[in-house]
């Protein structure tokens, strides 16, 4: 049996462990923390709890294949519960933001800011999704070996076609008015710490 050496127990190296494991390697995985998880996981300290990664998790999907890979119920691992608003903003000077999974109640959420941006808004997610299939089907979910993998025709005008250049906010800003609709769909990139004022539009496809 070849034996695996994985460093560092955050959620992609316990993901390759798992998927490694099932196709039958011997896995010895090594983490410097006293926990594994990575980025995301919580600091207790004086009764209060902090997040130090994601508090909720937009591709639920994803985390459960790795464990249906491995012929269990994911369920029995990482329940889930579907959160309901999904999202609250507040704003220093502006009214606050509710954000519902019910398309109804979201609609009726932007018609109240204006019908216009209620437009721009599911144009938005119309567009964002387009990309996110290109991202998912010619990079997410494929195996770069060699540099030909990466560096050929196809893969070259599919990351045309992402249009990466243009920052997070200033993409959006062409969809919507609002400003606080603008940070909603914007702020996604402070999650890897990179301002949406900077950081490239692709960002905003999580």
């Amino acid at each position: 049996m070849r034996k695996i050496i994985i460093v560092g127990a955050g959620v992609s190296g316990l993901a390759a462990a798992v998927r490694l494991q099932k196709l039958g390697y011997d896995v010895t995985l090594y983490e410097k923390e006293g926990q594994p998880g990575g980025k995301m996981n919580q600091i207790k300290e004086n009764g209060f709890t902090f997040d130090v990664g994601p508090t909720i998790v937009m591709m639920p999907e994803i985390y459960r294949e790795v464990f249906e890979f491995a012929g269990v119920d994911p369920n029995d691992y990482i329940p889930m519960e579907k959160v309901d608003p999904m999202l609250q903003l507040y704003f220093a000077q502006d009214e606050p933001l509710t954000f519902s999974n019910d398309l109804v109640e979201l609609t009726k959420t932007l018609e109240a800011i204006s019908e216009e941006d209620a437009q721009g808004y599911f144009a938005f997610l119309a567009d964002i999704y387009k990309r996110y299939v290109i991202a998912k089907e010619s990079f997410i979910t494929k195996s770069f070996r060699t540099w030909r993998d990466f560096y050929n025709p196809k893969s070259l005008w599919a990351g045309l076609k992402l249009r990466t250049f243009s920052d997070a906010y200033s993409s959006i800003s062409k969809f919507v008015k609002d400003d606080r609709l603008r940070k909603s769909l914007a702020f996604q990139t402070l999650y890897i710490g990179v301002s949406p004022y900077q950081g490239p539009s692709l960002y905003t496809i999580s």
